[in-house]
């Protein structure tokens, strides 16, 4: 077989957008003698996302990043759904909230990304490369074989999710910190997976690591390959101290990380799933112990009362500080990790969209 090009004039055409995710369908046909011999359908949509200086242009605009974690937490399924439908669900419902941008560690399945196209979110994907240990320390020193391994999955990776209009950036990791790593470790992750991103993907920004623990594109072990930042100083919410201006568009990390008391009443939609409700009983038996069992609806009330305020403070020190924009954490919780604006289900627990 032989490469075939053609050139196709896009003028006219209309750009996709979180506010207007328009997407648009190719048909391509092998003519014969007057016979169609083979048609493939691919829908697809167009879009340029780049950096300029500390700001994020897509199609040209400014677009502030309000981005929100989903660890993927499933509990009825455990994996992800087989179901465009859910995802569009679960997307539009993130989307009503303010968000446009959603992140994880974990892949997004084709069905995930299909939806994300559909609904209008873009998608950043942090490759799964050792965020928990024991793999986690291996990457600060990889080996050859590592090495060789983990190319080949970005390789696979990348071009199987590039075609979508929401991909909108690939992170190479997640919270691999600069003192750690070795020129090794760092001539493959900031600087070598990275450059294979680009040549795979030219039209997505690429990040070298979530939470990096430098803001500087040049270091003593060489020049960062990356279009964001998303440094550990972000993550101290207590705190919220204006950001070092940093050289590229800052994303602050995991934002607003704040954790409200568990409902123990929540615990019978658990029922006959395969997940267990373990943090509800630790919950409940800490609170009797302790003669406080009568006082556990009014910890639920008043810490997620507090949660809120401070996401909502959050949110406005994200923009005064000048970062190009956020990661909440989260916006589902994830089983005791009691984290979210909404429950595993999707049911939000005291902060409407409106509000």
């Amino acid at each position: 077989g032989r490469d075939i090009r053609l050139a196709i004039p896009t003028g006219d055409l209309p750009r996709w957008s979180p506010e207007s995710p328009a997407l648009c369908r190719a048909v391509v046909e092998i003519h014969r003698g007057g016979s169609c011999l083979d048609q493939v359908s691919v829908r697809f949509g167009l879009r340029s996302l780049c950096v300029k200086g500390r700001r994020v242009l897509l199609n040209g605009q400014p677009v502030f990043l309000r981005g929100c974690g989903d660890n993927q937490c499933y509990p009825a399924t455990v994996s992800p759904p087989n179901s465009v439908a859910f995802f569009r669900q679960r997307l539009s419902q993130m989307k009503s909230y303010g968000f446009n941008l959603v992140h994880a560690y974990d892949l997004f399945t084709e069905e995930h990304l299909q939806a994300a196209d559909e609904v209008g979110m873009l998608v950043m994907q942090t490759l799964p490369f050792g965020v928990v240990n024991p793999v986690r320390a291996v990457r600060n020193a990889p080996g050859p074989e590592w090495r060789r391994f983990l190319r080949q999955e970005l390789d696979n990776i990348v071009s199987s999710q590039r075609a979508h209009p929401a991909l909108a950036c690939f992170s190479m990791a997640g919270e691999l910190y600069f003192p750690a790593q070795d020129r090794t470790s760092f001539r493959l992750f900031n600087q070598q997976l990275p450059a294979r991103t680009r040549r795979l993907a030219p039209h997505t920004l690429v990040m070298d690591t979530n939470e990096g623990s430098i803001t500087t594109l040049t270091t003593p072990l060489g020049r960062r390959d990356s279009d964001l930042d998303e440094p550990t100083y972000a993550r101290d919410a207590l705190r919220y101290t204006p950001p070092p201006k940093t050289q590229r568009p800052a994303l602050a990390h995991e934002y607003a990380w704040w954790s409200s008391y568990p409902d123990i009443r929540k615990r019978r939609r658990y029922r006959g799933l395969p997940t267990e409700p373990y943090w509800f009983e630790e919950a409940a038996i800490a609170a009797r112990r302790a003669g406080l069992t009568r006082e556990l609806p009014r910890f639920v009330r008043n810490s997620r009362a507090l949660q809120a305020l401070l996401r909502k403070e959050g949110y406005e020190k994200a923009r005064l500080y000048g970062f190009a924009g956020y990661i909440q954490w989260l916006f589902h919780d994830t089983l005791w990790a009691v984290e979210g604006i909404a429950d595993d289900f999707g049911t939000p627990h005291n902060v409407s969209p409106q509000e």
